[in-house]
């Protein structure tokens, strides 16, 4: 089973994300700001990790720097769900190595669930 790291601070959305990834195989561990999530992407190294840009403690964009600094996180797989659509933010995603970066509001769940699938095989 492949293991899918969610982090998003929105407890409806990582509900609906948890409990669609679960549905298709997944086994979904979540995390609901940046500095948590770089503790278990660490110690839990999971397939995939799905990013919300926007969140407390630290930010995506700060866990990206902090994952990337890390033997096993420099090549971590990383697909950023968020709902920041200006240019900068998807430049500094890709200069981080994120396979993907998709608008909230421009996405169906099955269609995030269809290209994570896609990216980690």
């Amino acid at each position: 089973m492949k293991k899918l790291l969610i982090v998003e601070d929105d407890q409806a959305q990582l509900r609906a994300l948890n409990d669609k990834f679960s549905l298709e195989g997944f086994t979904v561990i979540t995390a609901t700001n940046g500095a948590d999530a770089l503790h278990i992407a660490l110690e839990q190294k999971p397939e995939a990790i799905l990013l919300d840009l926007n969140m407390p403690k630290m930010d995506g964009l700060e866990f990206l720097e902090s994952l990337r600094a890390d033997e096993w996180g420099k090549d971590a797989k990383v697909v950023v769900f968020t709902n920041r659509d200006d240019s900068d933010a998807v430049a500094e995603c890709m200069k981080f190595g994120v396979f993907q970066v998709f608008l909230k509001s421009n996405e169906s769940l099955d269609g995030i669930v269809g290209e994570v699938k896609e990216f980690i095989g």
